[in-house]
């Protein structure tokens, strides 16, 4: 403007003007565009060029816009830096010295003629300047003083936490090892050293492959390289080694590290030990296989067996095998006789036995409490000969088994006998593990009922006596609650031909099939829950017969046998009791008969119920005394009443010297105890008499003087079996 009014007429004056204007609107641009480093040294530059040019057209040196200089040279040192700063310095002490030679020569333009009254208020906006531009330095070093103390007290914050975090890899339980890209160690923790039993000078340096990884199989470092090239994490469980040379199990996990361009920098190895916990599971997984007590394989290693046969061979006949289940007879009652300790020492010593006697031919198995399989590997493929061969080989291991065992520290020697069943294992294509124990379990419930000591081979017709079983049991249980039931009673006898008494007895009266012996549905229901049912209703029904006999003026003592698995009710002598007093029958007309077996399973409670009965008048019989673990404590112990002898002492009595020896030994501890004596299956007259010779008031039970009748027609054969008795 001060260019226009002095010398209107001469553009060239205005034209410095106009390019720095120009340049300032360049530097507006440079800014907005996101370059404010290059729009502050055009500005300084255009300034400082504008300052340049005024110079000889405002006095030169004497000129005010001199005073210019420091402050574009301290803006440029604050805005652009020190380099620049110094580069303006020298370039305005060049133009000075270009001003003092122009003076010398006289050679300078004329100045403007208002430049002498522009000095006033051009230093007065300089020093506004100046003041304005102090105040944005001393704000911003403010903002920079702040910043500067955010920033320390972050870096602080932060140091305290790598600190933290430096502590905690250093103190985690884990080892943990830091490694450069090519796998060199260049970190450990402390408890990588403690468990690897290296120096840190010795693991740092080294490839993690030798001190830290140094387990790895061909397969885990191809999947580690693999999956590390695409950036992922690798994990495995892998077996690497102490500096001892000990070998540990780790759980190792490989993480990649990348920087901010994601490059990957560093990988961190995360292992945790656990060799106690892959030893914890190798035993569980053992004893999931193995039986604890006797060391043999168990029933999920005998299915795996089986199943491997099947899976190899494809289930056909091209190696046959034999599979034998051996069960110890009245092993229960043996346990509770003589404790669980000395019960486990019998199953170690016959599991001994077994294994020794199978030796590399035959695998064997505990599969149940005191079931024994033993699967024969060597069988001829004929099958006439194989099934001969497992018979001989069962037929060996019940005599080893048979043989007396002696325990050391106890003066006790068992004899022991073993049911066994057999099948031959594949007996067709595609046969199954399942099949195969299904049918050797049918085999051996055959050959219990055969007997103790008994084998039985499998057969198709047992399958079919195994379905009829199960149906007979759910008829069984459908005609115990339809009242299909009757009450049988057989007689007992005295010598002058009176009438002791009776047992009661119970027979089904089936809706299709008729008549059915207990022979045929008792053993059913003591191997079930039906025994409980069976029990009570007999119970029951001889209570309210007792009342019968009573109205018609006739007292008469009932005999009721007890199985074992209702006398071991909690509250058997409640049940009895409470039968009683809902019936009103006369308690003291009622005996009870338990087996010896029923005595030896807990001699304590065993006592104290019957204890509680007799105090209510009941009496006790002890039934087919001789046949079970007997023992002449359970006399002296228990309020016996009455001992009633098995048929099988009786039979052949009158005829074989060593039967009658036996015979009169039993009959002499019933007479030295005091105690009624009932001979059962009395079918001779020469077995009455050897009977009466001894015992001249034995009381004998059997054909020869009554069969089982119903109870509602019992009086019938009363006057013939008399004639009988007198003659």
């Amino acid at each position: 403007m001060v260019a226009l009014v002095n010398d209107p007429g001469s553009p060239s004056r205005i034209a410095p003007d106009l390019a720095v204007a120009g340049l300032a609107t360049v530097a507006l641009c440079c800014t907005r565009a996101g370059h404010p480093r290059a729009a502050a040294l055009l500005l300084m530059w255009s300034v400082w060029a504008a300052c340049s040019l005024r110079l000889p057209i405002t006095g030169g040196l004497a000129s005010p816009a001199l005073l210019t200089y420091p402050l574009v040279i301290g803006l440029t040192a604050r805005l652009a830096g020190r380099s620049n700063a110094r580069a303006l310095a020298w370039a305005s002490a060049l133009v000075v010295v270009m001003l003092m030679v122009l003076h010398v020569t006289q050679t300078l333009v004329e100045p403007l003629s208002l430049a002498g009254h522009m000095t006033v208020p051009y230093a007065a906006t300089l020093l506004a300047l100046s003041a304005w531009t102090t105040c944005c330095l001393v704000v911003a070093q403010k903002r920079q003083l702040e910043q500067l103390r955010r920033r320390l007290d972050e870096s602080q914050v932060l140091e305290r936490e790598l600190n933290a975090m430096r502590r905690a890899v250093e103190k985690h339980p884990d080892s943990i090892v830091i490694t450069d890209r090519r796998g060199r160690i260049e970190y450990v923790n402390d408890a990588y050293l403690k468990r690897a039993g290296w120096r840190r000078d010795e693991a740092v340096g080294h490839l993690s492959a030798v001190r830290s990884n140094n387990g790895l199989s061909v397969l885990q470092k191809a999947s580690l390289d693999t999956v590390l090239a695409r950036g992922e994490c690798w994990a495995d469980e892998v077996i690497n080694r102490r500096r001892s040379g000990e070998e540990i199990v780790e759980a190792v996990t490989v993480v990649p590290l990348r920087s901010l361009t994601g490059d990957t920098t560093h990988y961190v190895e995360y292992k945790e030990d656990v060799t106690e916990l892959r030893r914890a599971t190798e035993e569980m997984r053992r004893l999931s296989r193995y039986d604890p007590l006797t060391g043999l394989p168990n029933r999920q290693w005998l299915f795996e067996r089986l199943y491997a046969i099947h899976a190899v061979e494809g289930g056909q006949a091209s190696r046959p095998r034999v599979l034998l289940l051996l069960d110890i007879d009245r092993f229960t009652s043996f346990n509770e006789l003589y404790g669980i300790a000395t019960g486990d020492r019998l199953l170690r010593t016959v599991a001994t036995r077994l294994r020794r006697l199978a030796g590399d031919s035959a695998a064997v198995a505990r599969i149940a409490a005191d079931e024994f399989a033993v699967l024969l590997e060597d069988v001829d493929a004929d099958p006439r000969r194989g099934e001969r061969e497992a018979r001989t080989m069962a037929e060996a291991f019940m005599i080893e088994l048979q043989r007396p065992l002696m325990f050391e520290d106890e003066p006790l020697s068992v004899n022991l006998s073993v049911s066994v069943g057999a099948t031959c294992f594949p007996v067709r294509p595609h046969d199954t593990a399942e099949a195969a124990l299904g049918r050797a379990s049918t085999a051996l419930r055959r050959a219990r009922l055969s007997g103790d000591g008994r084998l039985a081979m499998f057969e198709p017709s047992m399958a079919e006596t195994a379905v009829r079983r199960s149906r007979l049991e759910d008829e069984l249980r459908r005609g115990i609650l339809a009242g299909e039931l009757q009450l049988y009673l057989q007689l007992q006898v005295r010598p002058a031909g009176e009438v002791a008494g009776a047992e009661v007895l119970v027979r089904w009266q089936h809706p299709q099939d008729g008549l059915i012996s207990p022979a045929a549905f008792l053993p059913i229901a003591e191997a079930t829950d039906l025994i409980l049912m069976l029990d009570r209703w007999v119970l029951a029904q001889a209570c309210l017969l007792q009342l019968r006999l009573k109205a018609e003026g006739r007292r008469m003592r009932l005999s009721v046998n007890v199985s074992a698995r209702q006398f071991q009710q909690g509250d058997f002598a409640e049940q009895i009791i409470d039968t009683l007093d809902r019936t009103g029958a006369d308690p003291g007309l009622l005996t009870l008969e338990l087996n010896e077996n029923v005595l030896v399973a807990d001699p304590d409670d065993v006592l104290a119920k019957i204890h509680k009965l007799s105090a209510f008048g009941i009496e006790f019989a002890l039934d087919d005394f001789g046949t079970g673990f007997s023992s002449l404590s359970y006399l002296k112990r228990m309020p016996i009443h009455e001992i009633k002898i098995d048929r099988y002492f009786v039979q052949d009595a009158p005829v074989d010297a060593a039967g009658a020896s036996l015979l009169e030994s039993i009959l002499r501890v019933a007479h030295s105890y005091g105690l009624r004596v009932v001979a059962e299956g009395v079918e001779t007259l020469e077995q009455a008499q050897f009977l009466r010779d001894r015992v001249p008031d034995i009381i004998c039970q059997g054909y020869l003087f009554h069969r089982p009748a119903p109870a509602s027609d019992w009086l019938e054969p009363v006057s013939g079996t008399s004639e009988v008795a007198a003659s």
